[in-house]
C-alpha cells in the first residue's frame, strides 16, 4: 500500500522540488523508481526513519539530476533500542552539496566514502544531539573525510549539552584537518566541544575567508585565542562566544579593533566581562 500511495503521489506532482518523508517503514523499488523517473526537479531529499532498499536510489541519482541536497537521519524511537547505522554505501551521489546527518546515522567508513564520492560538497552538518548510546562518528574519520572535502564551506558540528551526552566529542585534530583541506571555509559552528583546546580553535583564524564562527561553551578559548583570531580574519562578520568562561575585555577588544566588519557578536554568561568591558566594546 505504501508503494503505491507513493507512486501516485510523485506521478502527480512532478514539479515537486523538496521531499521529506518520516516514518515510512516501507518504501519499495516501485516508490524510489517513480522519484526517479517523475520528479526531475526534485533538489532537496529529506529521508528521516524511513528503511529502504538504498541501492534502488541510484535511479533517483541518475534522473533528478538537479539534486543538490541529501539529508538523512536515524533516530531511537525507544530508549532500549541501540542507534545501528544505515547502509549506505551505494549511495553514489558525485553531485551532493549538502549533507546532513545524526551522528549515529553513518559508520566511519560510509562516511568517508560518501566523502570520497562527493568532492564537491559544500556544507556538512552532523547533527549530535541526542543520548546515544550506541555507535558514534569519530574524529579519525572526520579527519580522513575532510581530506576529499576541499569545497567545502560550511562545517556545522554543534553540540547540545547533555551531561550524559556520549555524542561524536571533537578533537584538536579535526580543527587541523579543516585548516589543511578546507580553505573555503566561510562558517564553522562547534559550540559545545568543551573538550577542544585554545590553540586548536585558534588555528582557525588560518582559514583565509572566515566569516562566522560560532563557538559557545568551547571551555578553553582565553582572551588569546580570540586576539589571534581577530588579527587574521579581517573578513569576520559573526562571532559567537558565549558561556566561554575565559574570555575578558581584552579579546574583544581585538574584535573591536581588527574585525571592522563584525555585524554580529554574542557574548552571553561569558563571566570574566564586566560592565564597562561592553560599553568601551560597543564604542568601538
Amino acid at each position: 500500500h505504501t508503494d503505491l500511495v507513493m507512486y501516485s503521489l510523485v506521478k502527480n506532482n512532478i514539479s515537486l522540488h523538496t521531499l521529506k518523508l518520516t516514518a515510512v517503514r516501507c518504501l519499495g523499488e516501485l516508490s524510489l523508481l517513480a522519484m526517479g523517473i517523475y520528479l526531475r526537479e526534485l533538489h532537496t531529499l529529506i529521508l528521516i526513519n524511513c528503511k529502504c532498499a538504498l541501492s534502488e536510489l541510484s535511479t533517483i541519482r541518475s534522473h533528478c539530476t538537479n539534486l543538490k541536497t541529501f539529508e538523512v537521519y536515524y533516530q531511537r524511537l525507544s530508549p532500549f533500542v541501540d542507534d545501528q547505522p544505515i547502509d549506505h554505501f551505494d549511495l553514489v551521489f558525485s553531485f551532493i552539496t549538502t549533507l546532513t546527518i545524526h551522528t549515529t546515522t553513518l559508520s566511519d567508513e560510509q562516511f568517508i566514502y560518501i566523502a570520497q564520492t562527493n568532492p564537491n560538497m559544500q556544507k556538512l552538518n552532523i547533527v549530535s544531539h541526542e543520548r546515544t548510546s550506541g555507535y558514534v562518528l569519530s574524529s579519525d574519520a572526520l579527519c580522513e573525510g575532510l581530506m576529499y572535502l576541499c569545497n567545502l564551506e560550511e562545517f556545522d558540528v554543534e553540540l547540545s549539552i547533555y551531561p550524559e551526552n556520549k555524542a561524536l566529542r571533537l578533537e584538536d585534530v579535526v580543527l587541523i584537518a579543516l585548516v589543511q583541506h578546507c580553505p573555503k571555509l566561510t562558517f564553522v559552528d562547534i559550540s559545545g566541544h568543551s573538550n577542544l583546546s585554545n590553540n586548536a580553535i585558534a588555528g582557525l583564524a588560518c582559514l583565509p575567508v572566515l566569516k562566522k564562527l560560532v563557538v559557545n561553551y568551547c571551555m578553553n578559548l582565553s582572551d588569546d585565542g580570540i586576539c589571534f583570531i581577530a588579527e587574521h580574519c579581517p573578513q569576520l562578520r559573526t562571532i559567537c562566544l558565549s558561556s566561554c568562561a575565559h574570555i575578558t575585555g581584552v579579546g574583544i577588544n581585538a574584535l573591536a579593533q581588527h574585525c571592522r566588519r563584525l555585524a554580529i557578536v554574542q557574548f552571553q554568561n561569558c563571566e570574566q566581562l564586566q560592565n564597562n568591558d561592553i560599553r568601551n566594546f560597543i564604542r568601538r
